[in-house]
């Protein structure tokens, strides 16, 4: 019965689902030259949906196994990134402890996944100061 008992405590540690959650909090910021530059528009897209903000901004979305692709315009420039979605210790957990499907279900609802963060969008060309 012991067996039994820290089989089902190691299976449920490991998995996100239940750990933690399906949103991820993001703060974004933008840089011109590096310099700090508010009042970009952004959009956060993938796979799980798309979020718009404008700089400087904090803000929630929905976690995915695929990455997420930021893309941020103010006047005639525009600059995108893409962040990784890396899988947490709850994931890992799942697949240490052998909770397949633990780790399904954490796959499918990103739940064991997370992007980097904070985020800063870097605009390359800015225009000159007149």
């Amino acid at each position: 019965m012991k067996q039994v008992t820290l089989i089902f405590i190691l299976v449920l540690s490991g998995c996100a689902s239940i750990t933690g959650s399906k949103n991820q909090a993001i703060n974004i910021t933008t840089t011109c030259d590096l310099s700090p530059m508010s009042g970009a528009n952004c959009s956060l897209t993938n796979d799980s949906g798309i979020w718009y903000t404008k700089t400087p901004a904090a803000l929630f979305i929905r976690k995915s196994t695929g990455d997420l692709v930021v893309t941020c315009k103010k006047d005639d420039m525009q600059a995108s990134f893409t962040y990784k979605s890396v899988a947490t210790t709850g994931m890992w957990g799942n697949i240490l402890a052998g909770g397949v499907i633990g780790a399904a279900v954490d796959s499918g609802s990103g739940a064991g996944f997370d992007y980097p963060n904070p985020m800063n969008i870097n605009f390359e060309k800015c225009p000159v100061a007149k």
